[in-house]
């Protein structure tokens, strides 16, 4: 914030829901600014079977911005058991993902999330092109 206010600036107004043309961001609540969070199961109830014997049927809600990255992670219904969640979560959150491989191989994919999320930085490495922003997949496991 001190050394980059341009930068810390653009990464809270990932916090601010707008709607999107896709359906995708949400609407906070107008007393309290809370984040309504849009339980997309309870929404589109054929979803529950399409991802019968997957997480998502466990808990699936709406994106959000980044700003909610680690309160998503950790409060998803998709991975309950907070000793056994492993850190593969954070590999979409973090800027480290290159220096996790290089420390620790394959391995750190399946280290418990709450080992690796403590040491490591949140933020944008490549998961958007540059040019346009758009989703790119960088990562071999996604």
């Amino acid at each position: 914030k001190r050394y980059f206010p341009a930068q810390y600036e653009g990464w809270m107004r990932t916090s601010e829901m707008q709607e999107t043309t896709y359906g995708g961001g949400g609407k906070a609540a107008a007393e309290d600014m809370d984040i309504e969070k849009i339980n997309y199961l309870v929404m589109y109830p054929f979803l529950q079977v399409n991802y019968d014997g997957f997480p998502f049927s466990k808990g699936y809600y709406r994106s959000r911005g980044h700003y909610y990255a680690l309160t998503d992670v950790v409060d998803t219904e998709r991975l309950p058991d907070w000793e056994k969640r492993p850190a593969t979560c954070i590999g979409c959150k973090t800027t480290d993902v290159s220096k996790l491989d290089a420390v620790h191989g394959d391995d750190w994919y399946s280290m418990p999330f709450s080992k690796v999320v403590g040491s490591n930085t949140i933020g944008c490495l490549d998961c958007h092109a540059a040019e346009d922003a758009t989703v790119r997949h960088a990562r071999d496991w996604l």
